[in-house]
């Protein structure tokens, strides 16, 4: 086909796929005063049993962001294992790019696993990690432009359709080599999650976030999908029929349509049982969302609002100014419900940009005893923001980091020696005008990564090309802080190169989605990591999850006298 014929076809594709669009939305969800099914709820059914305690103590909010979120939200499960902390978490609550590293550790540790295992074991332990990982990254450019402009010409029901397929091939990595594609055919219904594994305390309950198209004023767009229910505090709730409840990997790809013209996804209604139908996307809200004023990307208003007495937000989405729209927006929604959130690295900051805070943030989210919205709300935050926080990075030259093992390294470190590099095209703080590197752990990191390396690719041409079956040979760590080292100097040889080295350094934009290149803050239109990408971005979660420990984050002695500043709205 002509370039020409291709470029016409795409347009006229691009026509139909618009107007397809707005059939799909045209009908908002609306409240029905008819007869509802039996098994309606006007409130909302959580809490749902929880990890064999009496009370549900800790929650985890994984962020909208794409692959980039998903990849850092990875990290940081990881951590919260080493940490002892995951086996703790009561609820999950995840949006777009967060629900990938859920929905990934969901498959890999199976419906069947066993119980006498800690969740996420045979992912998490030593021995499997890098092994685990190292085979993910191989399918983590799961859309990349290239395949991705040629959906263009087909209807959203086939987009959505390769969306779930491309989620599906991320999704399910055996480590034995096994064909992923089998794995597919079997793939659980969210619902399957139930009885099964949720109710015997082995997996936290989970929350799926999207947003529904409605007319009603938010927080009714806010739409969840759980393993119990689906619905909304606005619409209510309505447990799974057996015959209604969805895959999955439907409830990932609905929560991670950021482009609802081209993804949202349209089927009858689950909650209400009316003839009408229910359109859904991205729990964030999808494009220009924060203008809109629906979503909310976060996922932490799901489980804020349930009063849990820990809450874990992991904040992945892109925000290259540090403008922190996300949690601005959460603070909008949970004021409407008389809820104060305060974390103050945050409220009180010096600029838009410059934010070197970290990597824990922490604060509170209060509702006061006797409020009209409802009963008392005393939540401790603890809010990781993906950035280059100077506890984890300071100040040094490159050469601590970085041993000279090239003769280009050797190039790379004089240039940067030689030429300090404004903040402004870093996105840091105006005092820090060179660089970040990690703390410590450099040259054990260099070995491990060596070592790795040399075990998994082998080059050809001048270009390096992953051997899968080699994957199972990878030494495996010994401990945390091997992996820690690991990590630290992923980051910082990841960093050195999209930060510090012409052309990129010179001629790529912070500031659009498409043209972002800035560590970390890189724009996820073209949803494709390759492998030094990918472990950056899982080493920057690595790192800053390690902060949270069961030790950070006593209960408050009495959650009943919220700070002076948290009432403020």
């Amino acid at each position: 086909m002509s370039k020409s014929k291709f470029l016409l076809l795409g347009l006229v594709g691009f026509t139909l796929t618009v107007w397809a669009g707005c059939v799909i939305n045209s009908a908002p969800y609306k409240r029905e005063s008819e007869q509802r099914p039996s098994d309606w709820q006007a409130n909302s059914p959580l809490p749902v049993p929880t990890r064999g305690k009496a009370s549900m103590d800790w929650g985890l909010a994984l962020s909208g962001g794409g692959i980039r979120s998903g990849t850092f939200s990875l990290g940081v499960l990881k951590a919260l294992s080493d940490n002892g902390v995951l086996d703790e978490i009561d609820i999950v609550s995840t949006v777009s790019g967060g629900g990938y590293a859920w929905f990934w550790l969901l498959t890999q540790d199976g419906l069947a696993a066993d119980d006498k295992k800690a969740f996420g074991y045979s992912v998490f332990q030593e021995g499997n990690w890098l092994q685990k990982t190292t085979r993910l990254s191989l399918s983590a450019n799961f859309v990349p432009y290239r395949i991705g402009w040629r959906q263009i010409p087909f209807p959203p029901v086939y987009k959505a359709q390769f969306y779930e397929e491309r989620l599906n091939k991320f999704a399910y990595q055996p480590l034995d080599g096994s064909s992923a594609a089998e794995a597919c055919l079997n793939s659980p219904t969210i619902g399957d999650y139930a009885d099964k594994i949720i109710r015997s305390g082995r997996v936290p309950a989970f929350v799926i976030n999207a947003t529904l198209h409605t007319e009603a004023p938010s927080p009714a767009d806010l739409l969840e999908f759980t393993p119990f229910y689906v619905g909304n505090d606005y619409f209510g709730y309505r447990s799974w029929a057996p015959a209604s409840s969805k895959p999955l990997v439907k409830t990932i790809a609905i929560s991670g349509a950021a482009v609802p013209t081209f993804l949202a996804q349209k089927f009858p209604d689950p909650i209400q049982d009316t003839h009408n139908t229910v359109t859904a996307w991205d729990g964030g809200g999808g494009d220009g969302a924060i203008p809109k004023g629906i979503g909310e990307n976060l996922g932490a208003y799901a489980l804020i609002r349930r009063n849990l007495r820990n809450v874990i937000i992991v904040d992945g989405e892109h925000d290259p100014a540090n403008r922190f729209e996300a949690y601005h927006r959460l603070r909008h929604l949970l004021a409407l419900e008389g809820i104060a959130l305060s974390v103050d690295a945050i409220d009180h900051r010096a600029t838009s940009r410059d934010f070197t805070a970290g990597p824990l943030l922490q604060g509170r989210a209060v509702r006061a005893a006797g409020s009209p919205y409802g009963g008392p709300i005393d939540v401790k935050i603890h809010y990781l923001k993906l950035s280059l926080p100077e506890r984890l990075f300071k100040l040094e030259t490159y050469d601590a980091a970085l041993p000279d093992v090239s003769e280009s390294s050797r190039n790379y470190a004089a240039g940067i020696r030689a030429r300090p590099i404004p903040s402004s095209t870093m996105g840091l703080s105006t005092q820090l005008k060179q660089r970040y590197v990690p703390v410590n752990g450099a040259q054990l990191g260099h070995e491990i990564y060596d070592k790795r390396q040399e075990t998994v690719f082998y080059r050809r041409h001048g270009r390096w090309y992953p051997n899968p079956k080699a994957i199972s040979h990878i030494p495996p760590l010994r401990s945390p802080e091997e992996l820690e080292a690991f990590y630290a100097y992923a980051v910082a040889r990841y960093a050195t190169f999209l930060n510090f080295t012409p052309p990129w350094r010179a001629q790529v934009s912070n500031r659009w989605e498409l043209s972002s290149y800035r560590f970390p803050q890189i724009g996820t239109t073209d949803q494709s990591f390759y492998l030094d990408q990918f472990e950056a971005f899982l080493g920057l979660g690595y790192l800053h999850g390690r902060s949270i420990t069961l030790e950070s984050a006593p209960v408050f002695a009495c959650r009943s006298d919220p700070p002076e500043n948290a009432l403020a709205p």
